[in-house]
């Protein structure tokens, strides 16, 4: 009787260890779930960083360009009327002959 007794509270101690491993064991696999979904969506704000810089530098490059042309066109339009004035001034002076 006693001897069942034991080996009842030892199976009955057993199974609490056990189930307290699985319990352990569920926790343990939810972390690692978890840390898995926090890596895959740091690695998708860093794959969203490097498009959004790259973007950037794109658009800074574009804005660059559209600038210099923007200068040159302003240049140009500065020397045709520099020349348009003169060719007034000229055109007035041969009038007034």
């Amino acid at each position: 009787s006693v001897e069942r007794t034991s080996h009842a509270e030892s199976q009955e101690t057993e199974e609490q260890s056990k189930s307290s491993e699985d319990l352990e064991f569920q926790k343990l696999e939810r972390e690692i779930k978890q840390e898995e979904e926090k890596e895959s969506q740091n690695q998708e704000l860093l794959r969203e960083i490097a498009e959004c810089q790259r973007l950037t530098m794109t658009r800074k490059e574009r804005i660059m360009t559209l600038k210099k042309q923007c200068s040159q066109i302003t240049l140009q339009a500065q020397q045709e009327r520099e020349n348009f004035q003169r060719e007034r001034n000229t055109l007035l002076i041969m009038l007034q002959k």
